[in-house]
């Protein structure tokens, strides 16, 4: 139920004979209780070092503490509890095998420090703990990652930690935290998805990735991404992060990437922006790759100088959204036409000093989907190239909307603005604009019968 094992010294352990480990000194399977293994003493060869703990619990408070041996714990399917604590020393090890090697329901801590971190990492990785698995291999395989697991209420809080070929990992239909501070993955991965809050936090990332999708307003910020090991599909393999169905992007801040293009480019899809998201290029320049993000009412987009926005599908600023950009560009990524920005009723859109390239703005006249009626507002001050559309793509406000492109320049494009009534307000580059017969192109549309011809304009 519940062994007390410390204060004692394991010298050149026999071994059990038997099972994971020949030579480890301690086996424990199914403790109902862990808390009462304290600080050891273990000398000897790295196995002769090696406590293996399995399928056993902790339900009070467990802290796993390296002695004067530097002995390492082999654990595999253990469990906090709701209400236990387990807390990974300055200087504890942990190694697993290829599995879950601890389910949270209660908490999960570190308290390393900057020279002596706690370190979780694959059983088949010799380069700490030396050779604890008695294999001939030094690096773990692509498929040896252990896991931590996060379950509905769990609490996993890791300061000065090193995460060495492992899965930080959770879905929630119950709220649980991930708090990662001031640590290091190495080889590793974030994948969180549902009633888990996230924070990612002033952490250096080596060949790892995120991939979180159904957060409600995870917090990342401050990180350096080196190498990104990607996620290996989607539309960039080698990307180091990945977001899909966030409820708030805000919380996305300003972090440094280091690589190729593809090792530079965060992935968004499916998301809203509700409050203040700004897109920030730091040190290593990143890239965004914004598809199918909506910026609702009250919300704000703010691409500061020097931000690089690729699109496969729309960025939608709805009634009461605002997108602005200075020195920003906006371009397709490869082997797409157009990162679109769809203008609806209500909504702002401002871009100046900016690059649009092969590009297209929807701005909605009139009445969207919803009965509201009005204009959006749209202005532009920018460079515009290879393709950039202008659209009216619901119908026309009685003598049409303005859209604002003075102190624009525009070459080598096809530049249109899709109407029925020429909007008198607006004013545009000096380039060929050309009034498209909406009723043949968009047939669900009403043109004034009259309204057949194609007319350039000046």
């Amino acid at each position: 139920a519940a062994p007390v094992i410390e204060g004692n010294r394991f010298v050149d352990g026999a071994g059990l004979g038997f099972g994971l480990l020949t030579a480890s000194p301690v086996y424990l399977g199914q403790i109902g209780d862990l808390a009462g293994v304290g600080a050891n003493e273990a000398v000897g060869t790295p196995t002769q070092r090696t406590f293996v703990i399995v399928g056993s619990s902790v339900q009070s408070s467990w802290t796993l503490r390296p002695e004067t041996g530097g002995y390492v714990y082999l654990l595999s399917g253990v469990t906090v509890e709701a209400g236990g604590t387990m807390t990974l020393g300055a200087g504890s090890l942990v190694k697993s095998e290829r599995e879950v090697a601890v389910t949270v329901d209660g908490v999960l801590r570190s308290t390393g420090t900057e020279s002596s971190p706690a370190v979780f990492t694959s059983k088949y990785d010799d380069s700490t703990g030396g050779d604890t698995d008695g294999g001939p291999g030094a690096v773990p395989e692509p498929g040896d990652l252990t896991s931590l697991l996060v379950r509905g209420g769990g609490t996993v809080s890791l300061e000065r930690a090193q995460l060495r070929w492992t899965k930080l990992e959770g879905s929630a239909a119950t709220a649980s935290t991930v708090t990662v501070r001031d640590s290091e993955l190495l080889d590793s991965q974030v994948r969180l998805a549902n009633g888990v809050v996230l924070r990612l936090t002033a952490t250096t990332l080596n060949r790892s990735n995120v991939y979180v999708t159904g957060l409600a307003a995870p917090v990342i910020e401050g990180n350096r991404f080196v190498d990104g090991k990607g996620l290996g599909f989607g539309f960039v393999l080698e990307s180091p992060f990945w977001a899909g169905q966030i409820g708030d992007l805000a919380g996305i801040g300003a972090n440094e990437v280091v690589g190729s293009t593809d090792q530079r480019t965060f992935q968004f899809f499916g998301s809203r922006v509700s409050t203040t998201w700004t897109l920030h290029p730091e040190a290593g320049g990143y890239i965004y790759n914004l598809s199918d993000i909506t910026v609702a009412a009250g919300g704000t987009l703010a691409a500061s100088p020097g931000s690089v926005v690729r699109g496969s599908g729309a960025i939608r600023v709805t009634n009461g959204g605002t997108l602005t950009a200075t020195g920003a560009t906006f371009e397709p990524l490869p082997g797409f036409d157009y990162p679109g920005i769809d203008a609806l009723v209500g909504s702002t859109v401002s871009i100046t000093n900016s690059t649009l390239t092969g590009a297209a703005i929807g701005v909605e006249a009139n009445a969207d989907w919803n009965g509201f009626n009005g204009c959006a507002t749209v202005t532009l001050s920018a460079t515009f190239s290879n393709a950039f559309d202008i659209l009216n793509v619901v119908s026309d406000v009685p003598g049409g909307c303005s859209v604002d492109a003075s102190g624009s320049t525009a070459s080598a494009i096809s530049f249109h603005l899709h109407t029925c009534t020429p909007p008198p307000g607006s004013t545009l580059p000096v380039v060929l604009l050309t009034y498209w017969d909406v009723t043949g192109i968009f047939p669900q549309l009403d043109c004034p019968p009259t309204y057949t011809e194609v007319k350039p304009h000046p």
